[in-house]
């Protein structure tokens, strides 16, 4: 089984992929959604119903996180909480519509991001 987890942001360089497979842990940043998509179609072929994919789609979080500072900040950051929200759920939503195994989590449940070394140690 390959597992691939997705990290989507709506920004450059917003994209985060793990991709593990046969306990390698491979990671990924892809640029902007175009090259999201791209790399999902050039890898049509390989992901297939033995990997699950799992995203981070804070659209199952109806929040903004950070509400400290000006008005201003506050919007800022609510703006770009929707935006991430909205990233996220068209991912899982193009996933889906491509007929992959896909998983949807909120960023609650998932809990915070491990770095590659606590990854590795977690597949030993």
């Amino acid at each position: 089984m390959i597992l691939i987890g997705i990290d989507p942001a709506f920004r450059d360089s917003g994209f985060t992929f793990c991709v593990i497979q046969d306990n390698i842990v491979s990671f990924y940043t892809m640029k902007t959604f175009i090259d999201f998509l791209e790399w999902v179609n050039a890898n049509t072929h390989y992901i297939d119903d033995h990997h699950i994919i799992v995203v981070e789609n804070s659209n199952l979080q109806n929040l903004t996180f950070n509400m400290n500072g000006s008005k201003l900040v506050v919007a800022k950051l609510s703006r770009n909480v929707g935006a991430n929200q909205a990233i996220s759920q068209l991912v899982v939503d193009y996933l889906k519509y491509s007929n992959f195994n896909v998983v949807g989590v909120s960023p609650k449940d998932k809990g915070r991001k491990l770095n590659h070394t606590e990854i590795e140690l977690v597949m030993i």
